[in-house]
């Protein structure tokens, strides 16, 4: 769904509704003033830190990959680019 532009993010729903993409902020974390895009929902919103936290651990404990880097990170999370570890990431992801 986030790959595919299918989802619940106001990325997407506002354009829906032809809302301004700089309108389209997260309504989770309200003092961000951030677009809700894929980038934030997964990477930044200070609300999902925890379950992020336990995203990162699951993912290096099953493949060893340490995610440092914000747009490996991204790519990896949606399914671009990865081989070897890719089911791994993703069950993770899902999770």
């Amino acid at each position: 769904m986030l790959r595919g532009g299918t989802n619940r993010l106001r990325i997407e729903t506002g354009r829906w509704k032809k809302i301004p993409v700089e309108q389209r902020t997260c309504q989770i974390c309200l003092s961000c003033d951030q677009v809700e895009d894929e980038v934030h929902f997964l990477l930044d919103c200070g609300v999902y830190n925890v379950v992020r936290e336990r995203m990162y651990e699951e993912i290096f404990q099953r493949t060893g990959h340490d995610i440092d880097n914000k747009e490996w990170m991204m790519d990896t999370l949606i399914g671009h680019g990865v081989t070897k570890c890719r089911i791994e990431i993703l069950k993770a992801v899902m999770r």
